[in-house]
């Protein structure tokens, strides 16, 4: 058995599994062709290596390794660290429960005992304690489309919001304890999460707003709002929305409206007035009492 990473062209070979198991409302087709455009993103090309446990030519398991900045909170202070963003772990349908994905890990991890890194389960926060994962409970908040009444909000350039959300989440962390951290904000990561929203707006025949990033003043508090209209879903995303901030959800109701949209969608790590469920993000930092500051949707795959 062998664990390599595999190049470009023979990366596509998973593309199939990857499609079958997460292409949601989209057709596998036009899943594996929004694959094809985020690999050729400047981000996706650069920053983006895919590796795979193979055993007889056959790919057992495989998964991508995002190159990512955190933020640790360490004795001397805040400190910038290379590290990894784990995803898209996957074992094809008629291998699995055999142990090929833990062992692929492993094989990554175990080569890499001091690689920090973050990551998301969709299988619950055990599975990725054994890496030296631990895992931060957020909620999805969920709702309806509403036009209200509101003080405008206008937007800002990409590089004000990066900067803004880089001071609010430099000023959390330093509440929490040491080994603590968050995803840097980063202009070629979250351009490289747009293309992903400009494929699903081509293929529904619309067209994505010129601006996404947003600064909501209200009792002369200051929220930065990072939303994107899926259009694929029907759905208006909040990409980074303030945790516990009604006005900001009323915000992004009242911004799906305006858009023709259903409903909008956010991740929170304060559990909302209404009805929501848990997802999971995870961080490695060496240290399991570690705290993931303001994990958004923001910072995943």
């Amino acid at each position: 058995m062998i664990f390599k990473k595999l190049t470009p062209d023979e990366r596509v070979a998973v593309f199939g599994d990857r499609a079958e198991a997460w292409k949601g409302t989209l057709s596998s087709e036009q899943f594996i062709e929004r694959n094809h455009r985020l690999y050729k993103h400047p981000f996706g090309q650069k920053r983006i290596s895919t590796y795979a446990l193979i055993d007889e030519k056959k790919i057992c398991a495989s998964m991508d390794i995002l190159d990512i900045e955190l933020k640790v909170k360490r004795k001397s202070g805040i400190e910038s660290e290379k590290g990894c963003l784990l995803a898209s772990v996957i074992t094809p349908k008629e291998m699995r429960n055999q142990g090929y994905a833990k062992k692929l890990l492993s094989e990554f991890f175990d080569a890499r005992p001091t690689l920090k890194g973050v990551g998301y389960s969709d299988i619950g926060p055990e599975y990725y304690k054994a890496y030296g994962f631990a895992p931060q409970k957020v909620y999805v908040v969920e709702g309806n489309a509403t036009e209200k009444t509101l003080e405008s909000s206008p937007s800002i350039e990409l590089k004000e919001f990066l900067t803004g959300l880089n001071t609010c989440r430099q000023a959390e962390l330093l509440c929490h304890s040491e080994n603590s951290a968050f995803v840097a904000p980063d202009p070629e990561f979250l351009d490289w999460h747009l293309e992903r929203y400009r494929y699903f707006a081509e293929i529904t025949q619309n067209k994505l707003p010129e601006k996404n990033t947003y600064r909501l003043i209200h009792s002369n508090q200051e929220h930065l709002i990072f939303s994107v209209p899926n259009f694929a879903k029907n759905l208006l995303e909040g990409l980074r929305v303030t945790s516990g901030c009604i006005h900001c959800e009323a915000w992004l109701s009242n911004e799906a409206f305006r858009l023709g949209l259903k409903g909008y969608l956010y991740w929170d790590v304060l559990p909302p007035a209404h009805s929501y469920k848990h997802e999971w993000p995870v961080l490695r930092t060496g240290h399991q009492n570690s705290f993931f500051v303001d994990p958004q949707l923001c910072d995943w795959w």
